[in-house]
């Protein structure tokens, strides 16, 4: 009886590392552009995940999953072959991936007209462009010189951060507002 409770005890471990690895495999199928691709991936993955939340058995008796296609710093593409990206940068797989056609192009920055310019009750500026964002100014730095109607620029900075400059050139750091605030009282 003892050594049953001990064999129990011994496995449980390695069955929830299982099950921890089935379900990051899971969550990375959420990477794979496409959709027939990334629809195999998760039929896969789950039918590994049930496996490991089944009856206990013997953990060598359990079939690994599968793994995905490319993996190589974080990437998910057709390749088939991590090792053919080993030692690449990021930047340099996903111009790989972007060349064959199995990843859209990065939009580093956007232009749009200024279809609404509104002050926020904490003194910053929300911006509103034709394609209906919303982008509101960091910190209060003063006029801009913006006007309704006129082109702005937001453009990817460093660590994530937005830079809207105005037709004057005048600019500051934004960040998009994901559900639109509503401005009527």
């Amino acid at each position: 009886m003892k050594a049953w409770i001990a064999g129990c005890c011994l496995t449980l471990p390695v069955l929830d590392a299982q099950a921890a690895a089935s379900l990051t495999d899971l969550m990375a199928c959420r990477l794979i552009a496409d959709s027939g691709s990334r629809l195999a991936c998760f039929d896969r993955e789950t039918a590994a995940l049930a496996r490991t939340a089944g009856p206990a058995t013997p953990a060598t008796s359990a079939t690994p999953p599968a793994p995905p296609k490319s993996t190589a710093n974080g990437v998910l593409g057709g390749t088939g072959d991590a090792t053919k990206d080993f030692g690449l940068s990021s930047q340099a797989i996903i111009d790989q991936h972007v060349a064959a056609g199995e990843r859209p192009r990065e939009v580093t920055q956007i232009e749009a007209l200024l279809a609404r310019i509104t002050l926020a009750a904490d003194g910053r500026v929300i911006f509103t462009l034709n394609n209906g964002q919303q982008w509101r100014e960091l910190s209060a730095q003063g006029d801009l010189l913006a006007q309704v109607g006129q082109s702005v620029t937001i453009s990817r900075e460093l660590f994530g951060s937005y830079f809207l400059r105005a037709a004057s050139g005048r600019g500051c750091k934004v960040a998009r507002l994901e559900a639109p605030i509503s401005l009527s009282r």
